[in-house]
């Protein structure tokens, strides 16, 4: 009686079919997939992005010294921190590498995407691409009027003086507000009461930030906004002013 089984070369060639996968292709990689690229970066969640050396090289001294020092037959990269190295991070640093300038839209995405594209861009060391961001961020406060708020948070991620004493500058008539019940309005309203901002009160005073964004800000910046404030009261450009004198004088700003 004959067998119906397939022969074995039949059956290995069929599960090779069957296991064969392919790159994962969408909106974040799509443009990254030229075959004459001689670099990959492949990010923590498994895409792989197809790049030239000549622009890793020219935007970041760790990539460079990465791929002169490195075997230049296989160079392939792979990025594994979960929250900055993502591909959502990758495509946008790789974006501001080629010159297409960061475009802030809501508050919400700068602390979505550009907070991890800064803290990437300092970790391989891209000082292009931080002058680009810190460039950016005028014209998102002109283009979007977002809070100073973030304006001086985000100056602190990217360690740049000139952002934050321009966020304290433009902070005039800006106070903690909240939608809360009113119950929980009279508690929000009282420093000893709250941990959380304190609603009403100004927010270039230190003192009425939440301890949680409070704890966010290097001691050298809490030091110049505290002695700042204690100059120029409740005065932004004055406040604005002695900020940034401070932090010349602590060496935190150099020309």
């Amino acid at each position: 009686m004959s067998s119906k089984r397939g022969s074995p070369s039949s059956a290995t060639k069929s599960s090779s079919k069957r296991a064969r996968t392919y790159p994962v292709i969408n909106d974040y990689n799509r443009d990254y997939q030229d075959s004459e690229a001689d670099v990959t970066l492949i990010s923590s969640d498994g895409l792989e992005f197809k790049v030239h050396s000549y622009i890793l090289m020219a935007n970041s001294i760790v990539f460079r010294d990465m791929l002169i020092i490195g075997d230049s037959s296989d160079r392939t990269i792979n990025l594994t921190d979960e929250i900055m190295e993502r591909s959502s991070t990758v495509s946008l640093f790789l974006q501001t590498c080629q010159g297409q300038t960061p475009k802030f839209s809501t508050e919400k995405e700068v602390y979505c995407l550009y907070k991890n594209l800064i803290a990437f861009s300092k970790k391989y060391d891209a000082p292009p691409i931080i002058q680009l961001i810190s460039a950016s961020m005028y014209r998102w406060f002109y283009e979007k009027d977002p809070s100073p708020y973030y304006m001086f948070r985000i100056g602190i991620m990217l360690d740049t003086p000139e952002i934050v004493a321009f966020a304290i500058r433009n902070g005039r008539n800006r106070a903690w507000s909240s939608t809360i019940a009113t119950e929980e309005l009279v508690k929000a309203t009282n420093p000893v009461a709250t941990l959380g901002h304190v609603v009403g009160d100004p927010f270039i005073s230190l003192s009425s930030w939440s301890l949680e964004r409070l704890k966010e800000v290097p001691e050298a910046y809490v030091f110049a906004m505290l002695r700042a404030t204690r100059h120029g009261g409740t005065d932004p450009e004055k406040v604005a002013d002695g900020f940034f004198q401070i932090m010349k004088e602590m060496g935190e700003y150099t020309v």
